[in-house]
């Protein structure tokens, strides 16, 4: 179903508008769907970007616990701290 739409053009335009639409017996409306058309014209069809697959380690369908998480968590911060406490002087 056509929606309306406010179009705003320079006065000029709109006059050349109209007269092209009258020396090819169309409504002002139909020029300017047929020109939209002709000139939007049928998008490309966007092609997907192939998936990047990511390694997977261990048992992909092995779901950890939040709490076997925040563990894992601390024990690698634990470690980071451990190793870089060494850089400062």
């Amino acid at each position: 179903m056509p929606t309306r739409t406010t179009v705003r053009l320079r006065d000029d335009l709109k006059r050349k508008a109209r007269r092209i639409a009258a020396e090819r017996n169309l409504t002002f409306t139909a020029l300017l769907e047929e020109e939209l058309r002709a000139h939007l014209g049928p998008r490309p069809a966007r092609r997907r970007k192939p998936r990047n697959k990511l390694p997977v380690f261990g048992d992909p369908s092995r779901r950890i616990s939040h709490k076997e998480y925040l563990k894992v968590v601390k024990q690698m911060e634990d470690d980071d701290i451990r190793r870089f406490s060494g850089l400062r002087k």
